[in-house]
């Protein structure tokens, strides 16, 4: 069988630079940053890819795809990222929509958006003369790590921002064995994600059928065992009693899958899953209850457990059961290879990610005695109608507050490609026009400045073009009010040790230009 992967980055729709590349050697072929398909040359790859989006539709429905912090689908500002595309790509021919891309098939155009990770399945190509199965598999990394295929910026987020308690340590530069290593740390962020969400809501309970032998007879009595074990009767019963219990085959099953990734991977599981997380908390809790899981024949737990969770009180562990289910099926493979013909994939939404970084890697070093830091700070507001009062909220990423001046400040992390564009050009004739990618935006931190009387609001983001000469004196002014742009380089450097040290310095200078501000 062969396999294709294909390898695109997030928030990108054609080359820029010449990256694109196709690469058959024997029964794999790697196609790099390619956005646009001949459709005589390049049929067979671009009706593959097609066919596995359009797979992966039906499959996500049944719980083939696995989203890591998922856009909230009440933010306007995230429905907007997904229409980070140019103008000349609207028409109106068929188009394949899906969280991760959109395809313009009667024009051979691929559209990636704010989700990077892993997916993978098996695909039939069918024509007049041939019929093949390809194992097909889909990667998007991040737009900047289109110039080293090791994924320094991704891995260096995912380092800092989930393992921000130990140094960014030696899996930021893997060897040439260990191209999994990224994709399957989703897996363990997945059950960690996914872990906690499910723990909120309690841990699972589920009627399950238990068989005693004593003197508390209260059930259903079971005369096959009791004849067997009761007689002579020394006053003793055997039956049967069905009850509703923390430890049933739920429970053994995320405990399984727990073992199993502690066994492939001890150090990235203890390190991803600390002891001061709310995932690890979890799972000390259900060896309390579900004391007796190792007796279990994985085997037959792995049917026990194949119906869907339908309660609605207990509807975040079905995407826990599911990814518990494909790690324990593939205990002694990459989790993303086998012979499934399902399409399955974890993908991670990259704004949420780069939130959280920001977090960990640049404004927790900012917070002292006196200034406070807060995420997701609430702001609430009533509306009030004839219907009665009601309660809305809303949530700026970063809250600085001056305890001792008694001032705020307020910030917000944004990922997409609009503020690199427009800060890139800002002192072009395009300037109003990309502006208008970011209005939106630029409301929103507004009114966050207005509801908090804070003293300015500001932008955090990235960006790999070096044009921008003094990235830390950009404003917008108007009205009494400052709106600071905070852009953050990433460098395109391709030793590891030199892109750390170009990054750090980078972190540190972003830091230093917001303590100023303050």
């Amino acid at each position: 069988m062969k396999k294709i992967v294909f390898r695109f980055s997030d928030y990108s729709h054609q080359d820029y630079e010449g990256l694109e590349n196709i690469e058959e050697n024997g029964k794999l072929i790697v196609i790099r940053e390619k956005y646009k398909y001949n459709l005589e040359k390049e049929g067979r790859y671009f009706y593959l890819l097609c066919r596995f989006i359009e797979k992966l539709n039906q499959e996500s429905k049944t719980g083939g795809l696995i989203i890591i912090d998922g856009k909230d689908k009440n933010d306007a500002a995230s429905e907007r990222e997904e229409e980070e595309i140019e103008e000349d790509s609207i028409s109106y021919g068929e188009k394949i929509n899906s969280p991760v891309m959109s395809i313009k098939v009667d024009e051979g155009k691929v559209y990636t958006k704010g989700y990077i990770g892993v997916l993978r399945g098996l695909i039939k190509y069918e024509d007049e003369d041939e019929k093949e199965e390809y194992d097909v598999t889909v990667e998007i990394g991040s737009r900047f790590d289109r110039y080293n295929d090791s994924q320094y910026f991704l891995r260096y987020m995912i380092l800092r921002g989930y393992l921000y308690r130990v140094p960014v340590y030696e899996k930021l530069n893997p060897q040439a064995s260990e191209d999994d290593y990224l994709w399957d740390w989703l897996l363990i962020l997945a059950f960690k994600y996914y872990l906690e969400k499910a723990y909120r809501n309690g841990l699972f309970k589920k009627y399950r059928q238990f068989a005693y032998n004593d003197a508390k007879f209260k059930g259903v009595l079971d005369v096959n065992r009791h004849i067997k074990y009761n007689i002579p009767f020394i006053g003793n019963i055997a039956y049967n009693k069905r009850e509703l219990t923390h430890n049933n085959e739920i429970m053994h099953l995320i405990l399984h899958a727990y073992d199993v990734l502690k066994r492939r991977f001890k150090t990235d599981t203890d390190r991803f899953i600390e002891r001061e997380s709310k995932a690890y908390e979890a799972i000390t809790a259900i060896k309390e209850v579900a004391f007796d899981y190792q007796n279990q024949n994985i085997r037959s737990l792995l049917n026990k457990c194949s119906k869907r969770i339908t309660h609605p009180y207990y509807y975040n562990y079905e995407p826990l059961r599911r990814i518990c289910l494909r790690i324990l099926r593939n205990r002694g493979l990459s989790f993303f290879d086998g012979n499934s013909a399902d399409v399955f994939g974890i993908i991670v939404d990259i704004s949420k990610l780069w939130e959280l970084f920001l977090e960990k890697a640049v404004l927790n070093d900012i917070k002292n005695e006196t200034l406070y830091f807060a995420t997701q700070y609430e702001i609430k507001l009533n509306i009030k109608g004839k219907e009665g009062l009601r309660e809305i909220c809303l949530r700026p990423d970063y809250v600085l507050e001056d305890k001792k001046e008694k001032k705020r400040y307020v910030l917000d992390a944004k990922y997409r490609k609009g503020w690199e564009n427009f800060v890139v050009n800002l002192h072009s004739e395009d300037s109003r026009k990309l502006f208008e990618n970011i209005r939106e935006d630029y409301y929103q931190i507004s009114t966050y400045v207005y509801l908090l009387s804070a003293v300015w609001g500001g932008a955090i983001f990235p960006y790999s073009k070096e044009e921008i000469k003094d990235p830390g004196d950009i404003c917008l002014e108007g009205e009494g009010k400052i709106f600071y742009l905070f852009p953050l380089m990433i460098p395109r450097e391709k030793d590891v040790i030199r892109w750390k040290e170009h990054m750090e310095k980078e972190i540190n200078n972003t830091r230093s230009c917001i303590s100023q501000k303050l």
